[in-house]
């Protein structure tokens, strides 16, 4: 599957980006992270209050307004 990505993108498939986010760790992230080296998981568990680091590359949120917020900068009080 990622290296079709890759080629639809004429990019090399360590030269993108991907964010796997799910809320199982082995059925959304773990293959992502293992197939490539850029990778990062983000890891959706309910009732979560807080972003917490799971690993070096990946962190496990409450919700996706979490996310969301971190990506676009609002949790620092930015506003896009």
């Amino acid at each position: 599957m990622f290296s079709g990505i890759a080629e639809d993108l004429n990019t090399p498939r360590g030269d993108f980006f991907v964010a796997a986010v799910g809320d199982s760790y082995r059925s959304d992230i773990q293959t992502p992270l293992a197939l490539i080296e850029s990778a990062v998981g983000i890891l959706c568990r309910r009732k979560q209050s807080a972003a917490r680091v799971e690993s070096d590359r990946a962190l496990s949120v409450g919700d996706l307004d979490m996310v969301t917020q971190c990506l676009d900068g609002t949790e620092r009080g930015h506003s896009g």
